[in-house]
């Protein structure tokens, strides 16, 4: 009895305890979600751009021929749709995001080492693809920065290969919000790395941080201008990381290694941009050694490093590091925390999303060098093992550049962060910046007041976390500052997207015009279109393009739901001409009939006071013309309606 008593009692208190163990490792080493599989369209190709909305999904899109579609994953179901298309390969290109929530992608994919020449914006709002003007050449992997008056700086970029002769765009460019063009900045031509390390700093001018070791200023007022700032230490970090951990501190980690004679390092290294003289000193170094891995800063301002390679050469599964690790600036120590289930190398990333976890994924190479295929893992670092979150019960959407508003909060408040969406690929998130904001007491909540200066918070939306004293964040409030914030679509309404093609050869018709009552669009060079915000109801929708007969359709729009309409479009052709009598005087009035047609049509004009008429588009085929007028002989005559072209027919009463 006593045996099986003691048994009892000690089973019971390993059920309690153990329970205990796991909680308390976890709020040390944080813990790794399973693997999560996204669809895709090879296994070869990986997901690559990842980027977290203003509405708070992720869009990616993969390598490859998967460049052509991008997809949602929803963090708060992992559920994974597919978004609407660009047009062309968005792989291999740069993007930010613009003052009002709209992501700016340049460049592209066309062949390795070969770029796109177009740019795009893409609405996450109405889930749009637009094309803007081309830029000065082809980009294939550039570096794009927001910049402080909401314009958009792009450098680098491969233009065509091969590899072993690449030619660079050396010559940055600034897209010009307000007028839609591009601004070339000439006397800055400089040759820069693949997917240079660039950020926006405290005096307005955009800092080059790496990979190359000289690291500079540029200033993006006029034509242009460089400024030599400071040599790392390290050297080349060729696929390190680099983050702004603070306003105008950046920390460089990790890289090198690409040769067989070279090992990647451990060491990392910060630079303060505020200081009169800024100069990179060497900080405390990694646990592991990392090629190809990615840093992503948090909300409590330590910053995740995760994945890449401890072995010599360009992306080696071999040397794969699965254990993350945790920097803390104010300590200047790092802790490793718990591994990863699949090695992220090349074609990587990781980024913050907004309840404070991490979403990490993507990598070329398995740990067997095979294609790791399509699929990310979720991170939740070790402050969410800490107790409970403080909650934000509410905050405005929008803010200006020095406000102090009340964020609501029933909960005791330690810390404020202010931390820019993502935009990730390659190991470089090109949006990432942590800004910590000041706050007082307030009734029912605390008193934040914003970034005063663009410089420091470039416009668009960022990421408001509360944190209570145990380093607990809040789920974030998503929060724009500085630029015209569209709104969602307002309720009870819907969205009809869906392609336009050629009834003949089932191509795809870009530049067609695609209306309803309520607005209008234009296909892209895929033929889609998308019109968003339509008011709930059965619309009339019609898709019309020259050389085309147009063609209509009763659509029912519902409330938060895309409805799908294609439309095959005939090519067409016309018919015109003049009546008039034996003397040559114009009979205006006249009434011309038109049958026929390959589809059979019947089209009634009326000549106008010079006696001419037009059929408008009409299907190709054989018509016959009938002209009558009281008062003279009615006559008809036969005429071929061709692709595209006006067939003229004119008659003398």
């Amino acid at each position: 009895m006593t045996s099986r008593f003691f048994s009892r009692v000690l089973i019971l208190a390993i059920s309690v305890l153990l329970p205990l163990f796991a909680h308390g490792q976890t709020s040390v080493t944080g813990q790794w979600s399973a693997v999560q599989t996204w669809p895709n369209a090879s296994p070869g190709w990986v997901p690559t751009h990842v980027m977290v909305l203003p509405t708070g999904k992720v869009l990616y899109w993969s390598s490859y021929g998967d460049g052509l579609n991008p997809h949602f994953w929803d963090p708060a179901t992992n559920a994974v749709t597919t978004a609407a298309l660009p047009g062309y390969n968005v792989f291999c290109a740069g993007h930010s995001f613009l003052a009002d929530g709209k992501l700016f992608v340049s460049g592209g994919h066309i062949d390795d080492y070969v770029g796109y020449i177009h740019a795009s914006i893409y609405d996450p709002f109405a889930n749009t693809w637009t094309q803007v003007p081309d830029m000065n050449a082809g980009r294939w992997y550039p570096t794009n920065t927001t910049l402080a008056n909401g314009d958009v700086l792009v450098v680098s970029g491969t233009i065509h290969g091969p590899a072993s002769s690449q030619v660079y765009n050396d010559t940055p460019q600034v897209y010009q919000r307000s007028s839609n063009s591009w601004r070339t900045l000439s006397s800055a031509v400089l040759h820069l790395q693949l997917y240079p390390f660039m950020f926006l700093a405290p005096n307005g001018k955009v800092f080059l941080a790496g990979w190359n070791p000289d690291t500079r200023y540029l200033d993006t007022s006029g034509t242009g201008s460089w400024t030599f700032v400071a040599n790392s230490v390290h050297g080349w970090r060729n696929y390190g990381s680099a983050v702004m951990y603070d306003v105008g501190k950046i920390l460089l980690v990790g890289g090198d290694g690409d040769s067989s004679t070279r090992t990647p390092t451990n060491t990392a290294e910060v630079i303060d941009l505020n200081a009169a003289t800024p100069a990179w000193h060497a900080v405390a170094s990694m646990v592991n050694h990392r090629r190809q891995q990615n840093a992503t800063v948090l909300p409590d301002g330590t910053v995740l490093v995760t994945g890449g390679s401890s072995a010599s050469g360009f992306d080696t599964p071999s040397g794969a590091v699965f254990a993350a690790e945790l920097w803390d600036p104010a300590t200047n120590t790092w802790t490793t925390l718990a591994s990863a289930a699949k090695y992220r190398g090349y074609h990587s990333w990781a980024l913050l999303l907004p309840d404070g976890r991490v979403l990490n994924g993507g990598g070329q190479l398995n740990q067997t060098n095979q294609a790791n295929g399509s699929n990310a893992q979720v991170f939740s670092p070790p402050y969410l093992f800490k107790g409970a979150r403080p909650t934000i019960t509410s905050a405005p959407s929008t803010v200006s550049y020095g406000q102090t508003t009340l964020i609501g909060t029933s909960d005791a408040i330690a810390k404020v962060s202010w931390i820019r969406l993502s935009a990730v690929t390659h190991s470089f998130n090109q949006e990432q910046r942590f800004i910590p904001l000041s706050f007082t007491a307030g009734t029912g909540g605390v008193n934040v007041t914003f970034p005063s200066s663009a410089n420091i918070s470039p416009p668009g939306y960022y990421m408001l976390f509360l944190l209570n004293s145990a380093g607990v964040p809040s789920v974030a409030k998503i929060i724009n500052i500085g630029g015209s914030a569209p709104h969602p679509p307002p309720p009870g309404s819907g969205t009809i997207t869906g392609k336009v093609t050629n009834i003949s050869t089932g191509a795809a018709l870009s530049g067609a015009t695609v209306s309803y009552s309520g607005g209008s669009t234009t296909s892209n060079t895929t033929g889609m279109y998308t019109l968003s915000s339509v008011a709930a109801g059965t619309v009339k929708v019609t898709a019309a393009r020259t050389g085309y007969l147009s063609r209509s359709s009763n659509v029912t729009a519902t409330s938060n739901t895309t409805s799908t309409a294609n439309f095959a479009l005939a090519t067409a052709g016309k018919l015109a001409g003049v009546v008039k009598t034996a003397s040559g005087t114009a009979i205006s009035g006249a009434t011309v009939k038109i049958t026929g047609g390959k589809i059979a049509t019947t089209v009634t004009k009326t000549t106008s006071s010079t006696g001419s008429y037009d059929s408008g588009w009409i299907p190709l085929g054989s018509y016959t013309i009938t002209v009558s007028k009281t008062g003279f002989t009615t006559q008809s005559k036969t005429a071929t309606v061709n692709t595209g072209a006006t067939t003229t027919v004119n008659f003398t009463m």
